[in-house]
């Protein structure tokens, strides 16, 4: 039996409103979180991320997604060259034309960063003659 042969069952029907969520400080007991204004906030962002190694400390876990379908093989492969990692999968997470789609799911933790960055940094540098593969950089630790 192949795949577009499998029994469907009756389409869902898509919600049309989003709640999206306004553009406004929210203010917890121990911290604010304030959106993110491109034009006032690169410039401390950048330092954040690209100071010191005390600094580069509070990147403690980037997940990587959700990516619009778990079947999307190049998301995935993008995911996986750049040094991430499989998380899971949520199935069913969200309906789209009128069917269920599954969304997956990568991360890096603070401890995997230093190796990626290297890699990344011989990939992009040290390879004039693009021989050298990221993926298998990043698998070589």
């Amino acid at each position: 039996m192949t795949r577009s042969s499998l029994p469907v069952g009756n389409s869902v029907q898509s919600t049309a409103y989003v709640d999206v969520p306004q553009k406004t400080d929210y203010t917890g007991e121990f911290i604010t979180l304030s959106p993110i204004n491109p034009q006032t906030d690169v410039a401390e962002l950048y330092e954040c991320s690209h100071g010191s190694d005390m600094q580069e400390q509070i990147w403690t876990y980037m997940s990587y997604g959700p990516f619009d379908n778990s079947l999307n093989a190049r998301s995935r492969s993008a995911a996986q060259r750049l040094g991430f990692k499989f998380e899971g999968i949520f199935r069913q997470h969200i309906i789209v034309k009128a069917r269920n789609r599954d969304t997956t799911w990568y991360s890096m933790l603070d401890s995997e960063w230093a190796a990626i960055k290297k890699n990344m940094e011989i990939w992009l540098y040290q390879n004039p003659d693009r021989k050298l593969s990221l993926t298998a950089l990043n698998n070589s630790n």
